[in-house]
Formats: structure tokens, sequence, C-alpha cells
């Protein structure tokens, strides 16, 4: 989670190194060796994640030394996430914004008898 809070849209990059179709994910040594000249191009999909399923896979179970060839699926809004919360908060918050809305509208189209 660190990653994509310290991260801004320019950290991101369009890769098909993953899955073999086109995903928007956080720049990394994984995106950064894909790209290089030299280097083999992604196969289609489902070929592509044939051959990278295992690393993924891995990558899950050794999280904390895997950080920099970590799949890490985002658009480009990522500049704009600052805060983590729970689904409680948000769900809470959603709720709380509806029911000052609705109260403003009946405000709005009260009538006076």
């Amino acid at each position: 989670m660190e990653s994509y809070l310290k991260a801004t849209s320019r950290d991101t990059v369009r890769s098909r190194s993953w899955t073999g179709k086109p995903c928007r994910m956080l720049r990394n040594d994984w995106t950064e060796a894909w790209e290089k000249p030299d280097g083999p191009k992604p196969l289609g999909m489902p070929l592509q994640f044939m051959v990278t399923s295992e690393a993924v896979a891995r990558g899950h179970r050794y999280a904390d030394k895997a950080k920099d060839v970590m799949f890490n699926p985002i658009g480009q809004i990522v500049g704009r996430l600052n805060t983590v919360r729970t689904v409680k908060e948000v769900i809470y918050g959603m709720v709380e914004e509806y029911l000052e809305s609705v109260e403003r509208l009946q405000k709005l189209t009260a009538t006076d008898a």
C-alpha cells in the first residue's frame, strides 16, 4: 500500500508484461526489464500469464522481499491517493452524504402551506 500512497501519475506505465494484455501499473524493476530494447517482448494473453504466474505467486508469498517486482495495477489517479480508509468508513461516509443530500433536497422542494 505504501508504494501506492507515494506514487504520482508519472510513476505509472502501460505494460503487457504480466498478462499479455495492456494494463496500467506502477513502474518498477519488473516493468523496466520488460521494456528494455534487448529484452523479450511479452506474449499475448493467456500465454504471457502462463510464463509469469509463478513469479506472481512467489511475489505474493514473499511480498516483503518482492516489492521491486510486484504487480501493482493502478490508474493514473494514483497521485490522488493520500489516505487508507476501511470499507466501513467509506460506506458510512457515503450514507452520511446521501442523508445530507436528501435533507437539502427536501428543504429546496418544501412548499409553504
